[in-house]
């Protein structure tokens, strides 16, 4: 099985052109950098080395869609669990219903505690919901505000900025809380013609297996 930094360096060199995987096995990915021509390191391939967990600072993956955003936000969060990292993946549907089911049984409290002690939280495909509640909108600014400076948390969509509060449907809170997010964070946004990484000419496999590290959990 590839390991994380396999992953990570696969989906990079697929944006760049090139139609295999880096070769080498795991313990030799980890010790490498994979540099853009003229021996830089790119600061997505920078994100890999887990600095900016460290730094409590918050990624922004914007870009059309099977533009390979959650394949590098997942690459970057399988390395952090092995790296030790206390860190957990959810689309924004299943966070916002999660907001809905603990108002129900009142447990919002021992949810927000949860998922603000997380090192790195990845929140996908925000701008796919079905309905937005106000108390759902609520809760997402009040668990981002909390994070936010503190805690690192990423987050993929295909909404850039200026969507977000109509998608939201609170302009306020959403002028808030990209004001916190620019504080310290990076936005990382893929050109409207990034490669469709689900194209089937690639011969890309549509899933991974399954991480071994994930069933300890």
């Amino acid at each position: 099985m590839q390991s994380a930094a396999d992953i990570f360096i696969h989906i990079r060199a697929t944006h760049a052109g090139r139609s295999s995987a880096v070769g080498g096995n795991a313990g030799s990915a980890r010790s490498r950098k994979w540099r853009a021509p003229g021996g830089r390191t790119t600061p997505t391939v920078r994100l890999a080395e887990l600095d900016f967990i460290e730094r409590g600072e918050s990624v922004i993956f914007i870009g059309p869609a099977a533009s390979g955003k959650s394949g590098l936000a997942s690459a970057i969060l399988l390395k952090a669990i092995y790296a030790g990292k206390r860190a957990l993946a959810m689309t924004a549907q299943k966070l916002f219903d999660e907001f809905t089911a603990s108002r129900a049984d009142r447990s919002t409290q021992k949810l927000m505690c949860r998922l603000e002690r997380l090192d790195l939280f990845l929140i996908e495909e925000f701008g796919y919901l079905n309905t937005v509640e106000p108390r759902q909108v609520n809760d997402f600014f009040q668990l981002m505000d909390i994070r936010c400076n503190r805690k690192s948390t990423m987050l993929t969509t295909n909404l850039g900025y200026e969507k977000w509060g109509k998608f939201l449907g609170n302009d306020s809170l959403v002028a808030a809380l990209i004001s916190r997010l620019g504080q310290k964070s990076r936005t990382f946004a893929f050109p409207k013609d990034a490669v469709n990484l689900r194209n089937p000419k690639l011969g890309l496999a549509a899933t991974a297996p399954r991480p071994t590290i994930l069933n300890a959990a």
